[in-house]
């Protein structure tokens, strides 16, 4: 596996969250297949996020342009990363990408693999709707700096779903 800093541990962190709400009973050779194709490179857990969400709450999927529900929300999921600036650590962040067309709530799930966590934010539309990118900060220990996004965290999945 790469090492813990990495994006693919974030991944698994996910798996680790998400599997249980999406596939409650399932046989475990399914959960380890999926394991399986993200410690190789080839899984992702964004899809999962979403039927993991649609199946645990009352939202229901849509997947037209730049929505993933009926009430307008969207599904975004991102993992930490080591960021360099001129080959030196610059910071520890997870990425929201492409949300300028977004219309509504960003219901957001983010993995972290150093301390094998995953942190939930809805973020109302009136917080991003000047930006293209969402970058939630970590420390390099693992530790959560949330900063201006960390108001917008939510404890649990509940939370997020609702």
């Amino acid at each position: 596996m790469n090492n813990k800093r990495s994006s693919t541990a974030g991944e698994i962190a996910l798996l680790k969250d998400l599997w249980p709400k999406a596939f409650p009973g399932f046989d475990k050779s399914h959960y380890e297949y999926e394991m399986y194709k993200i410690r190789n490179g080839i899984g992702d857990c964004s899809d999962l996020f979403e039927f993991a969400m649609a199946k645990r709450s009352k939202l229901k999927r849509d997947p037209t342009h730049y929505k993933d529900f009926t009430d307008g929300s969207d599904a975004k999921k991102a993992t930490c990363f080591d960021s360099f600036s001129k080959g030196k650590f610059f910071r520890r962040v997870a990425k929201i990408a492409n949300i300028n067309k977004k219309k509504g709530w960003l219901r957001c799930i983010v993995g972290d693999g150093i301390l094998d966590k995953t942190y939930y934010f809805k973020i109302p539309r009136s917080a991003y709707k000047d930006i293209s990118v969402i970058y939630i900060s970590f420390q390099q220990d693992g530790t959560p700096n949330f900063g201006k996004w960390g108001k917008f965290q939510v404890k649990t999945w509940k939370d997020l779903t609702h």
